[in-house]
């Protein structure tokens, strides 16, 4: 679940992309969380793997390096999976979308 972006972004600025993971599954997962920017910037993540119980929830902050060359507006879109590494009974893999323009 998306928490929090930014509307726009500076050109070679870092932002940061908040997103909440939820496990609404009656048992503990442990989830190695991955990103990918549309635009091929850096993204570092913290934490870049968790264990939530069940009904449990982590805030994951991804942080985007932009490209301090680019000149036009450009449209950044931000995948976010969290890839299940140890799962019990059946659960499901969550993932999240964030987009945002910056110039």
């Amino acid at each position: 679940m998306l928490e929090d972006k930014p509307d726009t972004v500076i050109a070679g600025d870092e932002y940061e992309v908040n997103s909440r993971l939820i496990n609404q599954g009656n048992s503990e997962m442990r989830l190695a969380i991955s990103a990918e920017s549309m635009q091929h910037y850096r993204v570092t993540l913290e934490p870049a793997e968790v264990t939530l119980p069940s009904g449990g929830t982590q805030v994951v902050i991804a942080k985007v390096e932009t490209d301090g060359k680019m000149r036009n507006r450009v449209r950044d879109t931000l995948q976010i999976w969290a890839k299940a590494v140890d799962i019990r009974d059946g659960g499901q893999d969550p993932s999240s979308t964030a987009s945002g323009d910056h110039p």
